[in-house]
């Protein structure tokens, strides 16, 4: 499954970038660290899963979830964000989960493997926990 993060931390992009290429079954085939170098590389690089952190500089993530949901054949969107306040905004905007930054990095592998799941299927966070 390719994935793309959209991280603007320096740090955590490394970390989840390092941790990701190390599971199998998941490709990491790019990273950005704000909306229009996320949105540029959408357009080359076809990911299958977008990894977005809600604190992304740049236009709003609900804008930018729009965005990427006029594609012809969009990816599926895991909003990372900092609290469970941001978690409604995201959904309702077109994410396809979230998840809080800080959970162990096996939480996030899991649900990025769920979206090869299709929609219906998909556990929400809380009944994974």
């Amino acid at each position: 499954m390719n994935v793309l993060l959209a991280i603007y931390w320096r740090d955590l992009r490394l970390a989840i970038d390092l941790f990701l290429r190390e599971e199998p079954g998941i490709n990491v085939i790019g990273v950005a660290n704000e909306t229009e170098s996320l949105l540029a590389l959408l357009k080359t690089t076809h990911p299958h899963v977008v990894l977005l952190s809600w604190d992304l500089p740049g236009r709003t993530i609900p804008e930018v979830l729009s965005t990427i949901h006029t594609a012809p054949a969009p990816p599926r969107i895991i909003v990372l964000g900092n609290n469970e306040s941001e978690k409604d905004t995201a959904l309702a905007a077109g994410a396809d989960a979230f998840l809080v930054k800080g959970k162990p990095p096996q939480h996030l592998a899991a649900t990025i493997r769920e979206m090869n799941l299709p929609k219906n299927q998909v556990q929400g966070e809380e009944e994974q926990q």
